[in-house]
């Protein structure tokens, strides 16, 4: 169970067992045991008017830590608030008389923070509780009675008899204070936030060397250049100059190359040579075209309809390969770097999308790289340069309908498609 309830409930009890006993013998009793015109707060009526005062204290005790002070500007009346929650705080001040319109009552208001409760009060001092306004039925506490009159002064003392009178009696004890209100035991505060991280620690002793380490494996080296030719040794002693017989001679070693001879005399000018470079000369381009050109449900080759340039030659004589005579598919006839331009022209809503496939696979398209777009564009045209080998199959096709939309509402319409290639890098053959 909350623990504000069973507060809610103790107290409730006491004092409804405290009021049947002060109503009885009397005509009508009372829910509110004290008038609050009349209440002073527990201050001392002739003390000038005062509140307690603190700003977003976190609880009651840390509030009333901050002491009573008197008011200034004529205010005539103390104002508290507070906020329920996990984080709850307390502001308490001095008000003008005229802003505390109903004293003693508590009032409720929903803020972002939690639930707001405000609370006012005309005595000094009355707003040293945190939640009066829970409980309006409880008794203010009652003023502390008057300090009682200073004991009489003592006689003065008579001349110095033979014999001392006796003492006069001592005065009554002042009566006992009477004794506070019961409050209700307050609730738990919260855990205060924690503190600061402390300063940094100087610096510890230098710590003694560590064990030397284990010596490391022995390497595994790689052989290294060889080295430059040495200086000739010096000349040795010359030989015995004795004649020997040629059956007893033996063949020395092949002796090292003589100087070159003076060079000879110019000879006559020769013959005028002939170019042969056109004998190695590659040259592939082509340019051919098509007219109302429509996709259909699958990649269907493009057919020829006009041919522009077509030369496929090595050395000025026709070679294997080239353009086909019907589509436009084209077979690499020699390897190196070949480019190809493609475009398509609506004559209407918008251009059939071509695909370009290297031995099959898709290369590039005219149209959107997005298949599922409902759409199109009244031109379309796209260039890639490849590297290719003898042999390679290049071929240009349309691309089906990318869905039942763009077929159904004509978004392509006939178009009219020119497909070029020419080889631009041919490594020596």
């Amino acid at each position: 169970m909350d623990s504000k309830l069973i507060w809610f409930l103790t107290s409730f009890l006491l004092l409804t067992e405290a009021h049947k006993g002060k109503g009885k013998g009397k005509g009508k009793s009372s829910p509110f045991p004290f008038d609050d015109s009349s209440y002073q707060g527990g201050l001392p009526e002739a003390s000038p008017f005062s509140c307690y005062t603190c700003t977003n204290a976190w609880n009651n005790i840390e509030c009333n830590r901050e002491g009573i002070r008197v008011c200034e500007n004529d205010d005539q009346a103390c104002y508290m608030e507070y906020y329920d929650g996990k984080r709850g705080t307390i502001t308490k001040r001095c008000i003008d008389r005229s802003e505390c319109d109903d004293p003693h009552s508590r009032n409720v208001e929903w803020t972002k923070v939690g639930e707001k409760h405000t609370f006012c009060c005309l005595s000094s001092g009355c707003n040293v509780n945190d939640t009066p306004s829970l409980f309006p039925w409880l008794p203010h506490p009652p003023s502390f009675p008057p300090w009682p009159p200073h004991p009489p002064s003592f006689p003065p003392w008579p001349p110095h008899p033979s014999t001392f009178p006796p003492w006069p009696p001592a005065p009554p004890s002042p009566p006992p204070c009477p004794p506070g209100p019961i409050r209700p035991k307050g609730e738990k505060g919260e855990r205060g936030l924690p503190g600061l991280k402390g300063a940094k620690g100087a610096p510890g002793p230098i710590g003694h060397p560590g064990v030397p380490g284990r010596p490391g494996e022995t390497g595994i080296g790689i052989q290294g250049p060889k080295g430059d030719l040495g200086l000739p040794g010096p000349r040795g002693p010359k030989g015995d100059q004795t004649v020997l017989d040629p059956d007893d001679l033996i063949k020395g070693d092949k002796g090292e190359p003589g100087l070159p001879g003076v060079p000879g005399s110019r000879g006559p000018k020769g013959d005028t040579g002939k170019c042969q470079c056109e004998q190695n000369q590659l040259v592939v381009v082509f340019t051919v075209t098509a007219s109302d050109v429509e996709p259909s449900d699958v990649y269907t080759d493009v057919r020829i309809q006009g041919v522009i340039t077509n030369i496929t030659t090595s050395g000025g004589a026709p070679a294997l390969g080239g353009l086909h005579p019907e589509i436009m598919t084209f077979t690499v006839p020699f390897d190196g770097l070949y480019s190809f331009h493609v475009t398509s022209i609506a004559n209407g809503n918008g251009a059939s999308p071509m695909v370009l496939f290297r031995n099959g696979e898709q290369i590039m398209t005219t149209a959107r790289s997005d298949k599922s777009a409902v759409g199109a564009y009244p031109l379309g045209t796209n260039h890639v340069i490849l590297g290719l080998v003898r042999g390679d199959l290049v071929s240009l096709k349309t691309r089906p309908h990318n869905s039942f939309l763009s077929s159904f509402l004509g978004f392509y319409s006939p178009s009219d498609v020119t497909f070029t290639g020419q080889l631009v890098y041919a490594p020596a053959q």
